[in-house]
């Protein structure tokens, strides 16, 4: 039996039900399954059985014929056996056909709508009806059909109201055409063929039009239907079509590709809120870890709380085994608040084995890097605009602002359209009337100690005590409990010297990353002079320094390879304690996907919807507009009109000419656009001085930018610092300040004078 076909020989089988281009237009929207064609010509040959049931009734009909025909051919003698086989052929196919019918119809069943199934149910019912009644009739089957629609046409036949309400009346030829539908084409043919003209309109013929659409989603997310109508419009002979389609065609469309393509459109219009919402999330990110101290994760985010020291940013750090959280409330966020609170829950808890951190400027420091390498921590970096890297502690500040944030006061919510609700809380009055009376709600209440209190609080008595559905409802101090009353080894930090010692890994160090240079007057920092006796013997040596986490006065000193040199005093305020600093900066970014990405990218390329602005605007150009040919006319004229110019003319008369000096001295005097002239000269001459001076002053710039990478003998600096470095040392203002530079470090020749 022959399973696969092209397209010519399947539009050779069924005759005029298809096309050749619709058949392949159905191919391509269906995904028949295909392999290449070996034949001579190529192309593409169908397996039998991904074809719908239509054609490959379509197709084993004229298979059957085709048989039939050739049996038909042979001697006459064989004329009863012919006859036979005919019968045979055809009751084989029909019977195969209306069971895979059959078949398909009781799978579809299950997926139809409530009033297609009440049709369906409907039918089926009164088919029942009519066996029974059948079975009772005296009469043919014709007449009892007759008889029995009658009937049920008058109310003499019980039937349950749902079947009522669906069908009120019925005809001998519609129950002779539902049973003939049930029997052949299955229950799901009974309800009916409404809706299939779905996806068969131009933007679904016509592959232009489709990812037009598509592109302009990409490039306006919210345009509107008229706005794209419009773009149709101005590129009908680029889309090929005679005529755009009407506007609510287009408007039809767009929302039932909406719908169709929910996800991809959301990562469209809002790809942060499509990672939350619709990005698969089928792993474990907890999986493989199950002991305490195991993992933790660190993140920072803005507390959506006012304060009365203005708004801060809380940084957490999460347990991952235990759930266990701790929060430090800070100004801003930098390496040094994210130490301190490194070391609150080091202390508190434990040495973690590895720490979770992004790639902001404040976790990649090279003071935090440093403190989790000489406590033997492993630094495990998420990739660059990936949260969900680290969901566990985007989770805890989910609850935490939800659960604890948003019943603190000075709340101001976690967005926009959040702040918008809180402040529709007051009426119109209340917030017009707000601007003359002071508002004592509004005022902040807290202050950042004072929150940061709540919050341990919180974490301490509330979170810590709550069921967790990622440790299968067990609160995480119950898992704590359960670890460290089994006897298992927690590594603390205890000794008060080693505690000492934490302190002075965590210490912050002056800008350029500490280095300093030991001149003659001590070593300068934060234009102070800081001094000490082992210094003496080392003048013009390259160290690192580190304040002193609990004396202003003092800075620790070290060598570049990191061994301790001295300490050294700043006389003038030596004994002034420093206070804890703390500074933060966020970086949450995303990441872009995925196949969805680049198959939009193709299509911008394709579409160039940024276009579709100046497209319309010269299609409506181009349009023919109605000519307006020369106007009739007629002059206008009043008494009041007419004596103005009566006066003019008097006037005129009267005016003397001018004599020989008043024509001389008036050409002497400078026109109005002469002085326009001379003040755009005047100008522009001062433009050229105030840009040469700002020019003066941007090589100063540079060549200070460069002598201070010079100064750190160009250690440390970030990538686009030193690419920077070396174009400037090539260019020519590079050559010659470095030129000038050694001609001024060269020792003059001694000249001996007579």
């Amino acid at each position: 039996m022959q399973k696969w076909f092209s397209l010519s020989e399947i539009k050779r089988l069924i005759g005029s039900l298809y096309s050749l281009m619709g058949l392949r237009k159905k191919a391509d929207r269906e995904a028949w399954q295909s392999r290449p064609r070996k034949a001579i010509g190529g192309g593409l040959e169908y397996h039998i059985f991904s074809l719908p049931q239509e054609i490959q009734h379509a197709m084993k009909i004229k298979t059957s014929n085709e048989k039939i025909q050739a049996l038909e051919s042979k001697p006459a003698g064989r004329l009863g056996s012919v006859e036979g086989a005919k019968l045979q052929i055809k009751e084989k196919a029909e019977k195969t056909v209306n069971k895979n019918l059959r078949l398909e119809g009781m799978l579809k069943a299950d997926c139809l709508d409530d009033l297609a199934k009440r049709r369906m149910n409907a039918k089926l019912e009164i088919i029942k009806l009519w066996e029974e009644f059948e079975k009772s009739s005296t009469e043919g089957k014709t007449a009892s059909q007759y008889l029995f629609c009658c009937a049920y046409n008058h109310g003499q036949i019980e039937v349950a109201d749902s079947v009522k309400d669906v069908i009120s009346t019925i005809s001998q030829s519609s129950l002779m055409m539902w049973i003939k539908q049930a029997r052949n084409e299955g229950i799901v043919r009974l309800a009916g063929k409404y809706g299939n003209r779905k996806k068969t309109g131009v933007f679904y013929a016509n592959q232009q039009l489709n990812d037009f659409i598509v592109a302009m989603f990409k490039q306006y997310p919210h345009c509107c239907a008229k706005q794209v109508w419009r773009g149709i419009c101005a590129n009908m002979q680029r889309f090929e079509i005679e005529s755009a389609p009407s506007l609510r065609t287009v408007a039809r469309f767009m929302d039932d590709w909406k719908r169709d393509n929910m996800a991809e459109y959301e990562l469209m219009k809002n790809p942060d809120k499509y990672r939350g919402k619709l990005m698969p999330a089928f792993g474990n990110a907890s999986q493989g870890i199950d002991r305490y101290l195991q993992l933790w994760e660190t993140d920072s985010t803005p507390t959506d709380v006012m304060l009365k020291d203005g708004r801060h940013t809380i940084i957490g750090v999460i347990d991952v085994a235990s759930r266990r959280p701790k929060v430090f409330i800070s100004k801003t966020s930098n390496s040094v608040a994210v130490g301190l609170l490194m070391r609150r829950a080091i202390i508190d808890w434990g040495v973690p084995d590895c720490v979770k951190t992004d790639n902001g400027t404040d976790y990649v420091s090279r003071h935090i890097t440093e403190l989790f390498k000489s406590l033997e921590i492993e630094q495990s970096l998420c990739p660059p605009f990936t949260p969900q890297a680290k969901p566990h502690i985007e989770r805890f500040f989910g609850t935490f602002t939800r659960e604890f944030l948003e019943l603190v006061p000075g709340y101001i919510g976690h967005s926009v359209p959040d702040r918008v609700d809180i402040e529709q809380r007051k009426s119109f009055a209340e917030r017009i009337t707000r601007g003359k009376e002071k508002d004592v709600d509004a005022l902040p209440e807290l202050t950042a100690v004072e929150l940061q209190r709540q919050c341990d609080e919180w974490i301490e008595n509330v979170y810590l005590k709550t069921p967790h559905s990622g440790l299968n409802g067990k609160a995480p101090i119950d898992f704590i409990a359960d670890w460290i009353n089994s006897g298992k080894p927690v590594h603390r930090i205890t000794d008060p010297m080693s505690i000492q010692a934490l302190d002075y890994l965590l210490a912050e160090v002056p800008g350029n990353k500490g280095i300093r240079n030991i001149t003659k007057n001590g070593i300068r920092v934060d234009t102070f002079n800081f001094i000490a006796p082992e210094l003496a013997v080392h003048i013009g040596a390259q160290v690192r320094v580190k304040y002193d986490p609990f004396n202003a006065g003092y800075i620790n000193v070290y060598w570049l390879d990191g061994e301790v040199l001295c300490v050294a005093q700043c006389p003038e305020i030596t004994g002034v304690s420093r206070a804890e600093l703390a500074q933060v900066a966020t970086a949450k970014s995303k990441q872009l996907q995925s196949e969805q990405r680049k198959k939009h990218k193709s299509v911008m390329r394709s579409m160039k919807p940024k276009n579709v602005g100046k497209e319309i605007l010269q299609h409506y150009k181009d349009m023919p507009g109605r000519y307006i040919g020369p106007e009739n006319v007629i002059e206008y004229n009043s008494p009041a009109l007419q004596q103005a110019a009566d006066q003019v003319g008097a006037i005129e008369a009267m005016s003397e000419p001018l004599t020989v000096d008043e024509i001389n001295a008036s050409a002497h005097k400078v026109t109005p656009e002469q002085e326009k002239l001379m003040a755009e000269i005047i100008d522009l001459e001062e433009r050229k001085k105030a840009n040469a001076e700002r020019e003066k002053e941007e090589k100063k710039a540079r060549a200070a930018r460069y002598e201070e990478m010079l100064a750190a003998n160009f250690e440390g600096i970030s990538e686009d610092d030193d690419k920077w470095r070396r174009y400037w040392e090539t260019s020519a203002e590079g050559r010659t300040h470095i030129r000038m530079k050694n001609f001024d470090a060269e020792p003059w020749p001694i000249i001996n004078a007579r």
